[in-house]
């Protein structure tokens, strides 16, 4: 009789194992469809919206820069920049950032001058 119930115990215990090995295997393939669906059905046209969105805001809308006004404040220039003249910033663009007296270049110079020519052209 003793020797009987080691082995029920043995049984008893991998029963349980098995069945949530199962339930388990079962609930990851539930999940893995569930966020597959969403995936497809919600981000992609989400993302999709988001780039049409930046790509119609960019292209029908037009920058103009705001008049410059000098103030006591802004653009205070205590130690000179390393590179360059010393005054302009790393990342300076001429066409939308000011210096410590105004901007570089006028907002319609760039209208003025005279395209390149084009490769098909030349």
């Amino acid at each position: 009789m003793s020797g009987f119930k080691p082995c029920l115990a043995v049984v008893a215990s991998t029963a349980p194992i098995s069945l949530s090995v199962t339930l388990l295997s079962l609930a990851k393939a539930s999940t893995a469809k569930k966020w597959k669906f969403i995936f497809f059905l919600v981000c992609l046209p989400v993302v999709g919206a988001a780039s049409f969105n930046a790509y119609w805001l960019t292209t029908t809308t037009k920058f103009e820069r705001p008049k410059f006004i000098k103030y006591e404040h802004l653009r205070i220039r205590n130690k000179r920049f390393p590179w360059g003249d010393g005054d302009k910033t790393f990342f300076h663009n001429p066409k939308v950032n000011a210096l410590s007296d105004g901007y570089e270049e006028d907002e319609h110079e760039e209208l003025k001058k005279p395209k390149p020519p084009r490769r098909a052209d030349i």
